[in-house]
């Protein structure tokens, strides 16, 4: 189980976390959802120590973990997949997806072959462009290969910050699909940042709303999807 308690965050001198507390279970997906500038980045730059928050703490199945550096998050279980995708464009395929597995397994080249084979079988697009540079590649198969990438380190939480972005809807339905069966499959906990609210309330089993800094709602997909607020603030339907 990964918590989140108490948290708060401050970029310079400007506070972005306001007191956040939530937690996502084994065997969840969990989506946190708000507008630009609510603070959902710096909650996952947070969770995976980019920012280190200077109070409440980050626990993953009892362990704090919330002062430690990303390359000791990764030790822990925890990954990223960052904003805007960011593969290396210079290195082709696998050779991205050994990257994502140097932290924690350099020294283990059987496992760390065996994973790249699994990544293969489970995309099949990236098995077709395996020997192709990722700047190469389309937009959806990026963001597969950013998420191939951050499930090379055997993660136990991933955690996604708008993995929709920029990409048409028939791609961006793939990749939803594809967290379901990685969450099926894998057994990873999920934790995915979407302003394509219509898409995380699809897929989650939890939703958390983020407004400045701090949760103003949280419930299951349909109780979320159901609130009146959320209806007319962020799917633009109007209640009555």
């Amino acid at each position: 189980m990964l918590k989140v308690h108490n948290i708060q965050t401050k970029i310079g001198r400007i506070e972005i976390l306001d007191n956040l507390s939530m937690e996502v279970n084994e065997g969840e997906l969990v989506s946190v959802i708000g507008a630009n500038g609510a603070g959902k980045s710096t909650l996952l730059n947070t969770i995976s120590g980019v920012y280190t928050p200077y109070a409440g703490e980050v626990t993953l199945f009892g362990e704090n973990i919330t002062k430690l550096p990303p390359h000791k998050t990764i030790r822990k279980g925890l990954a990223l997949v960052p904003e805007g995708r960011q593969v290396f464009p210079g290195h082709t395929v696998i050779e991205n997806l050994k990257l994502g597995s140097y932290t924690k397994y350099y020294r283990n080249i059987k496992h760390v072959q065996d994973n790249v084979e699994k990544m293969l079988q489970f995309f099949p697009n990236l098995q077709k462009h395996q020997h192709n540079l990722g700047g190469n590649l389309s937009g959806g198969e990026q963001q597969m290969l950013a998420i191939a990438r951050a499930l090379m380190s055997d993660p136990k939480v991933i955690l996604l910050d708008e993995p929709s972005m920029g990409l048409a809807p028939k791609i961006v339905n793939e990749i939803l699909n594809n967290l379901q069966q990685i969450k099926k499959e894998f057994g990873t906990m999920i934790v995915l940042v979407e302003q394509n609210i219509n898409a995380a309330l699809k897929v989650s089993d939890r939703v958390y709303v983020l407004e400045e800094g701090q949760f103003v709602l949280e419930g299951t997909s349909e109780e979320v999807a159901n609130n009146p607020d959320v209806k007319s603030a962020y799917l633009g339907i109007e209640t009555a």
